[in-house]
């Protein structure tokens, strides 16, 4: 489902999370687990959630997708929480092998939220 009903500022605000999720995409491509500089852009997407996803309200949509935008509040929410953990144990890693996996997962992570993001500020 498409959420071109969401108002312009809602999908502007998307669009800012994902430019941020692209950035830690390209920090975590090139990690070294040394020196992790991923962690300064992850906190950059998590700032930009905090403070322009957040405070975003049903209370005005559509009724029609209102309820499937609310679940996709938590897709996204869940998802940030567990690209911290990825984060976590990807610094951790030590071994060459681990380091791929847990590098490979973080980068999966990414996607799905710039896949939600896209289908959020999807404009018509």
């Amino acid at each position: 489902m498409m959420f071109s009903a969401l108002p312009l500022s809602y999908r502007q605000r998307y669009e800012e999370l994902s430019q941020a999720l692209g950035h830690l995409c390209e920090r975590v491509k090139s990690a070294n687990p040394e020196e992790l500089s991923a962690e300064e852009a992850l906190k950059q997407v998590q700032q930009v959630y905090q403070d322009r996803i957040v405070p975003l309200s049903c209370e005005g949509l559509d009724p029609a997708i209102a309820p499937r935008w609310q679940s996709m509040q938590t897709e996204i929410n869940r998802a940030l929480r567990l690209l911290h953990s990825d984060l976590i144990f990807l610094q951790a890693s030590r071994q060459a092998a681990n380091l791929y996996k847990r590098q490979q997962a973080c980068l999966e992570r990414i996607e799905q939220l710039l896949g939600y993001c896209q289908r959020l500020a999807v404009q018509d």
